[in-house]
Parts: C-alpha cells; structure tokens; sequence
C-alpha cells in the first residue's frame, strides 16, 4: 500500500515530463526521489520478510535434535 502512492506519484511524474511544456528540474527531481522511495520501501518489506524465515530456519534446525 505504501510504496503505491510513491509508485503514482512517480508515474504521475513521468506523465508530466513527457509533456515538455512542464518539465523542469524540480519535476524531474521529486520523480527520481518518488521512484528511488518506492524502490527502497519494496526492498525493505521484502528484507523484512525473508530475513526473519532464513534465521529462523537456520537456528531452528541447530536446535532440534536427532531423533535416536
């Protein structure tokens, strides 16, 4: 849900600078910084996701003992 607005803000800006009448660098900057958000927050979501699974399994498995 977050990173959609920033991912709208970003196309939104796109749109913009494809008319040239409106384009200037303050546009294209804040449509970097949008897209660069966006980028971040999915990667951290997806850090936050797969992180915890890897530690789990890893010290999970060292826990449980052989069965004998």
């Amino acid at each position: 849900m977050m990173p959609g607005v920033f991912l709208f803000r970003m196309a939104s800006g796109l749109v913009q600078l494809a008319d040239y009448s409106n384009a200037n660098f303050d546009l294209l900057r804040a449509t970097i910084a949008d897209a660069m958000t966006a980028i971040a927050i999915i990667l951290a979501m997806s850090f936050g996701v797969v992180a915890p699974k890897m530690i789990i399994d890893r010290f999970g498995a060292a826990r449980r003992l052989p069965e004998s």
